[in-house]
């Protein structure tokens, strides 16, 4: 019982900072509607389009680093996955 209300008291913050996390995705989504590929990002969230689908997800610290960084790392929704891979992987290459 005791656990269950643990449980209970730390879900409901992370069920709020879900749904917000949420609601910023579905905007990012909505912006890139009439947009045949492109990269959004709002915070840690990224949402990258491209013709070969949508992806959607929240960013490492060092993710967010590496594109503070170098920003223009944006300008290619086909790679940019791959390069901060890369970036985080090995930073003293970027």
């Amino acid at each position: 019982m005791e656990r269950s209300v643990e449980v209970a008291i730390l879900s409901a913050p992370q069920a709020a900072v879900d749904d917000l996390e949420a609601q910023a995705t579905a905007r990012l989504l909505g912006a890139l509607a009439e947009y045949e590929s492109g990269v959004l990002q709002a915070g840690s969230i990224l949402v990258i389009k491209t013709t070969g689908g949508v992806v959607s997800r929240n960013l490492s610290p060092s993710e967010l680093l590496a594109l503070e960084r170098d920003p223009s790392v944006l300008q290619h929704p086909e790679t940019v996955l791959r390069v901060l891979s890369e970036r985080t992987e090995h930073p003293s290459q970027s």
